[in-house]
């Protein structure tokens, strides 16, 4: 209802989106970095970029959170600045657009991504989301491949499925208005 002249969305892309300011879904803990050294030497794993310990990791994201929300903290739970906490009132109704997620399965926020889409997709949205294995924050940001030459193949498939979703979603839209 808020776009001009009862305009709707056709669609809706996000890579890596934070929907959870109360930074407490399960993921925040369970994802965070780690550099596991064994006998055959060491392995990365969890989000790495954000490489504190848990408990650093959760004071940064929860000082952005305040940040962004200000001095009202009731605005960490409202639905519109995270839609982490939104229900049947904001999610229901058919009135969401097709929504594409494209998130790290390595990622800190992870968790807010995917309870995020199970719900919007329990209430009749069309969701299309990808988990990316081993992949951390924002990972389609270095398709380039972070400067070592090779493309990050992952985040060129990122890339191609969002301009197929692209297409598909204003293929319905010219069909509707036809």
């Amino acid at each position: 209802n808020a776009l001009p002249n009862g305009k709707m969305l056709a669609g809706a892309i996000v890579f890596s989106p934070w929907t959870n300011l109360r930074c407490d879904s399960p993921d925040y803990y369970f994802n965070s970095f780690a550099r596991i050294v064994g006998a055959g030497g060491g392995v990365y794993t969890g989000d790495l970029m954000f490489r504190g310990h848990p408990y650093q990791n959760l004071d940064q994201f929860t000082a952005n959170a305040e940040s962004y929300v200000g001095t009202n903290s009731s605005l960490l739970t409202d639905p519109v600045a995270s839609p982490f906490f939104a229900g049947e009132r904001e999610l229901g109704g058919g009135g969401l657009p097709p929504m594409h997620f494209s998130v790290g399965g390595s990622e800190s926020i992870l968790g807010d991504s995917l309870i995020f889409a199970q719900k919007a997709a329990l209430y009749g949205a069309d969701i299309q989301l990808d988990v990316h294995v081993g992949m951390w924050h924002d990972f389609p940001m270095y398709s380039e491949g972070c400067g070592h030459g090779a493309e990050l193949w992952q985040a060129i498939r990122v890339l191609n499925k969002t301009g197929m979703f692209i297409k598909k979603v204003a293929a319905a839209r010219r069909v509707a208005l036809d």
